[in-house]
């Protein structure tokens, strides 16, 4: 009489297809994730630049040339 052990095989085997439906599940649900996580991101990063740009080129104009201060529109015929 032969006594073959395979349980514990079928086991490990098991748990590898879980591990690889956990892997592919992650990988789906970062498909998804990052896009999320980037938007966010990337507005805020251009927010910055945008403002510090802004801010150089007023800087810029400001100390270049002179600027105009009118109460009203009727000043500038």
């Amino acid at each position: 009489m032969i006594i073959t052990k395979q349980s514990g095989n079928n086991y490990s085997t098991n748990l590898l297809r879980m591990n690889i439906l956990a892997w592919q599940l992650l990988d789906r649900l970062l498909f998804f994730i990052k896009p999320i996580a980037e938007y966010p991101f990337g507005m805020h990063i251009g927010l910055a630049f945008g403002w510090l740009i802004g801010m150089c080129v007023g800087h810029f104009y400001v100390n270049h040339f002179e600027p105009l201060y009118l109460n009203d529109l009727n000043q500038t015929t």
